[in-house]
């Protein structure tokens, strides 16, 4: 099992890396007002992916108190 965790990471780092190389790249492909743009809407991109509501925790008293409302219409007490 740790043998497969540690290639599962190795995998992902060489993914990671490879991406990160392909966006270098293409950066390095464009003019500055193009690489200012592209790095513009990359960074809003990841401001947009970073931007969401925040989940309960499974079990806890906020998310069963979420369906209670939500799904079993049940005011909390």
């Amino acid at each position: 099992m740790e043998a497969i965790d540690k290639q599962r990471q190795k995998e992902f780092r060489e993914y990671e890396m490879r991406k990160k190389a392909e966006e270098d790249h293409k950066l390095a492909q464009m003019n500055e007002e193009q690489r200012k743009k592209a790095l513009r809407e990359a960074e809003e991109a990841r401001k947009r992916h970073n931007e969401h509501e925040k989940l309960k925790h499974p079990g806890s008293r906020d998310q069963l108190e979420e369906v209670w409302e939500e799904t079993d219409q049940v005011t909390a007490l």
